[in-house]
């Protein structure tokens, strides 16, 4: 459908913008979509994406904590160190600080304060479908499984009605017998948790369907369900 649009020559005032992550084993249909449209010499223009600067990083981790790029030069250069200034990684270590008090909020200065020698120990994940393992170990069991059978229903999102008529599904892949019965209450406050710990996404323009943060949560959530389960 793309395709025909691009090569309308009687269509005008038409913008198509796209997303892909080059470079990667599975590039994806996207890059490989757009080298075609490149092939047959279709009008294009390719912004590449790098990685921020130490000084962009700095300015970043100032605007987040709400302080001067001097007040944070020595906490930025620990995290440009060991995100190589990656943006998503840059945010993700933050709120791995933040989860693990290496990073506090003092309400006697009313600043952020930090523990440099801890953050400085701290490892980071290297790629990031490891820091999609690691968000769902922070997980309760029903929010764990939630997430997995979630990861499975749909390519790009899908609904709260959709998930919340696999409940079952759910509650059999091995939650804990302790944790009350999944009610629709509770699976909405899961996925309201999710959001708020940034492995899902509320769709904006329909607010009972839900995305994923990264398509490596998604792949990395897949992946915790049994095999024998997927049938």
């Amino acid at each position: 459908i793309v395709k025909n649009f691009l090569s309308n020559h009687e269509l005008h005032n038409f913008l198509f913008v796209s997303t892909c992550r080059a470079g990667s084993e599975n590039e994806g249909f996207q890059c490989k979509q757009l080298k075609e449209f490149q092939k047959h010499r279709m009008p294009s223009t390719t912004i590449e994406l790098g990685c921020l600067s130490e000084s962009d990083c700095t300015e970043l981790v100032a605007k987040l904590m709400n302080l001067e790029p001097r007040e944070v030069k020595d906490l930025s250069s620990i995290i440009y160190d060991k995100t190589g200034g990656n943006a998503y990684f840059i945010s993700e270590f933050l709120q791995c600080l933040v989860r693990g008090k290496n990073i506090q909020f003092d309400y006697g200065s009313l600043k952020w304060k930090w523990n440099r020698d801890e953050i400085v120990n701290r490892p980071v994940a290297a790629n990031i479908a490891e820091i999609a393992l690691q968000k769902l170990d922070f997980l309760s069991d029903h929010e764990k499984y939630t997430i997995a059978v979630a990861s499975v229903l749909g390519i790009s999102a899908f609904s709260f009605d959709t998930l919340a008529v696999n409940k079952t599904v759910i509650e059999s892949l091995g939650a804990d017998p302790n944790e009350a019965p999944l009610t629709d209450e509770t699976l909405r406050q899961i996925l309201q948790k999710s959001i708020e710990d940034r492995v899902l996404l509320a769709d904006r323009l329909d607010k009972s369907r839900y995305l994923f943060a990264h398509d490596q949560i998604q792949m990395a959530a897949s992946k915790t369900i049994p095999p024998e389960k997927l049938n």
